[in-house]
């Protein structure tokens, strides 16, 4: 059984925290567990690139909108806070483990 990652809900979103490997060869959720979630994206760490890359990452695999998803907490570093528009908590929770990695 997978583990569960730590899911908040604060002031109306869904934050997850995120660990990132930039430069990667894929853009791909590689791990869920209860730390968090690894997330690797093939764009560099300049300009906001990874972090649009993150968000965008992110989105595709919980099934969500790009506008919905961005790094609110950590965008000069290799870990982040994301947060989730209009999932709950509970959501989140359940679509992370869901993902066939």
């Amino acid at each position: 059984m997978r583990s569960i990652p730590p899911v908040r809900e604060k002031g109306g979103v869904t934050l997850i925290d995120v660990a990132v490997r930039p430069r990667a060869t894929i853009d791909a959720i590689l791990e869920v567990n209860e730390v968090g979630v690894k997330v690797s994206v093939k764009a560099a760490p300049r300009a906001g690139r990874a972090n649009r890359a993150v968000a965008d990452t992110v989105a595709r695999h919980l099934g969500v909108s790009k506008s919905r998803v961005s790094v609110v907490k950590g965008h000069r570093g290799p870990r982040k806070v994301v947060s989730i528009e209009g999932l709950s908590a509970g959501e989140v929770r359940k679509r992370l483990t869901e993902i066939d990695i």
